[in-house]
């Protein structure tokens, strides 16, 4: 089915809609009211606009994909038939005088995640191959101004007097599909009993997994490593719920929520990113990496010390700086010469419970180069490896005792006219639902001045909206 995509000429469209059903109602209510979440992706942006720009601000859902495909490896091999079905669409994608210019961004098309290590290891139960799944139409809720959009994308060009009903059988079809409907597990009563979570690594071990990458930094092999633990906890209930809660205790720019029937091996991947990896419109393409964190404080006072702290932090600049620089040449590899800017060396931004220090990268993609260049020379995200990348990432697997799988992959779009939009897939939680378990990793940036004991803290922080949502303590 996804040859459909690269030999047939697609054509986006994007319609407003004026069903009644729709009118006054949010992503997070239409989601809950859904009885079956198993083939329905939500690009969830719950949290903000994500560093604002186009592309800021837009939600979308979609359901029953006409295709997949597994990706076993994100470097090499198996992945190039896909990334050449993406460049092969990209140069046939032609918009139609129903597109309405203020449309979203995204108008159907590749919904999915690339794993961590697909490039390391085989698939298994916490190392999924990457997924992407081909929707031909999707619902966008634009959140500035409170509307639903339905678009999508034509593989077939209908006879000009057709194109009008053809498009609006697709837009009825799709609406009933999504039309709210009474579901007895929506609402926001959902509270698990409390239980208890493990880790893959006890406080004194990832203490001294700290240590041995502090050895290496004074060794000479790195300047700077992400080391991550992951949190399981017992789950009986539905991913929906758990999600649904767990937006609710983090809500973010950049969450998704893919049902288990997309993202394979009866487990649906939860997420409440707020870091950009890509964003791409046309040739332009920017990436806005995240280094340093800071919890609210009780007051307005205490949030902005520390964020005042958190700005004059000399060890949480020069984290940042080192990924900037790292960020740099790594779009460089892909955008003319001469075109990559460093937009914001690092600003704090305050998030709905964390500050963080967010910079802002920026550049030009070379002509002719498309999704898999871009990808192939900048994944995985430089904040969630360290520097020199590919020797921390060397380190990592030595380190961190499972896989990542999905946690520090990526998580987004790609549209067939090769615009993207792809989080890094931090703060995601893999809902097991057929062995009755979630799991979640929480990482901390080590470098050269950093102390073991608020290492482990900080994962703890990150991983703090997770244990609330549920309900679970850490056993030590």
């Amino acid at each position: 089915m996804s040859a459909l995509v690269s030999q047939r000429s697609a054509h986006t469209w994007a319609l407003p809609v004026h069903d009644a059903r729709f009118a006054n109602l949010s992503p997070e209510r239409l989601f809950s009211l859904q009885s079956s979440v198993n083939r329905l992706a939500w690009l969830d942006s719950s949290g903000g606009s994500g560093g604002s720009g186009e592309g800021g601000g837009w939600s979308y859902l979609a359901c029953n994909p006409i295709c997949q495909r597994e990706i076993q490896c994100c470097s090499t091999g198996a992945p190039r038939s896909f990334w050449y079905s993406l460049a092969r669409s990209a140069k046939r994608v032609k918009r139609l005088h129903h597109s309405v210019p203020d449309g979203p961004p995204f108008c159907g098309g590749w919904i999915g995640f690339l794993a961590y290590d697909a490039a390391f290891a085989g698939p298994s139960l916490l190392n999924p191959p990457s997924r992407f799944s081909f929707f031909d139409v999707v619902l966008a809720y634009e959140h500035v101004r409170g509307r639903w959009w339905c678009a999508g994308v034509s593989l077939d060009e209908p006879a000009p007097e057709k194109i009008s009903g053809s498009l609006a059988y697709k837009a009825a079809l799709a609406l009933e599909q999504f039309a709210p409907a009474f579901n007895p597990c929506s609402g926001n009563s959902f509270r698990p009993v409390p239980r208890r979570a493990t880790s893959t690594m006890t406080p004194r071990q990832y203490r001294e997994a700290v240590e041995r990458a502090l050895a290496y930094i004074r060794d000479g092999h790195i300047y700077q490593i992400n080391l991550a633990q992951r949190f399981s906890v017992a789950a009986d209930y539905p991913a929906q719920s758990f999600y649904l809660s767990l937006r609710q205790q983090s809500p973010a720019a950049f969450g998704a929520f893919l049902g288990s029937g997309l993202a394979g091996g009866g487990q649906a991947i939860c997420s409440v990113s707020p870091e950009l990896f890509l964003r791409v419109r046309g040739r332009s393409v920017i990436t806005r990496p995240i280094k340093g964190t800071r919890p609210l404080g009780n007051t307005e006072a205490q949030t902005a010390a520390a964020a005042r702290e958190l700005e004059e932090n000399a060890k949480e600049r020069a984290e940042l700086n080192m990924i900037v620089d790292l960020e740099r040449n790594d779009l460089g590899r892909a955008c003319e010469f001469g075109s990559v800017h460093v937009d914001d060396a690092g600003s704090v931004e305050r998030l709905p419970t964390l500050l963080h220090r967010v910079a802002a990268v920026s550049g030009t993609l070379r002509a002719g180069c498309g999704p898999a260049t871009l990808l192939r020379a900048t994944f995985p995200g430089g904040s969630i490896t360290g520097a020199p990348k590919i020797r921390a990432m060397e380190i990592i697997r030595e380190l961190e005792p499972e896989p990542r799988g999905v946690y520090c992959g990526a998580i987004g779009w790609l549209a067939p006219d090769g615009d993207m939009e792809m989080s890094i897939a931090i703060r995601t939680a893999i809902h097991d639902g057929e062995r009755g378990q979630i799991h979640y990793a929480s990482g901390s940036g080590i470098v050269a001045d950093s102390d073991p004991a608020r290492e482990y803290d900080e994962t703890l922080l990150k991983a703090s909206a997770f244990f609330r949502a549920a309900n679970a303590t850490l056993q030590e």
